[in-house]
């Protein structure tokens, strides 16, 4: 089955959603209205944002340390595994184990890791 689905927002903050089944013809739609946001609301949104600013700024630190890691693979896989043969395969699939298994690890974890592995398998 194939679907298009179209979205809309109009400037009093409404959306409108449709979908159409291209199979059956069959059109449902969704009206989605903005409600209004309290003082008191903001408020409260604010004060999260505020007492989750840190454990925010560290998860992004983790995030993009894994990325790294993994770009890092990537890129090893790409441009040295067909050269360096099923050695470095094999640490690459190793190292990319480790990884999946760590996501939630430290950043510091993650970014010993990665320089323990840089250091044995250069670019």
């Amino acid at each position: 089955m194939k679907y298009d689905i179209t979205f809309s927002l109009n400037a009093d903050g409404i959306l409108n959603v449709k979908a159409f089944e291209r199979g059956t013809g069959l059109e449902k739609e969704v009206i989605i209205e903005k409600q209004p946001t309290e003082a008191n609301d903001l408020g409260a949104m604010l004060e999260d944002a505020e007492r989750f600013a840190e454990e925010d700024r560290l998860h992004t630190e983790r995030v993009e340390v894994l990325n790294q890691f993994d770009e890092y693979l990537c890129k090893l896989k790409r441009d040295k595994a067909a050269t360096q043969g099923s050695k470095l395969l094999s640490d690459i699939e190793t190292a990319e184990a480790w990884l999946n298994q760590k996501l939630k690890a430290p950043k510091e974890t993650i970014q010993t890791k990665l320089e323990e592995f840089k250091k044995s398998h250069k670019i």
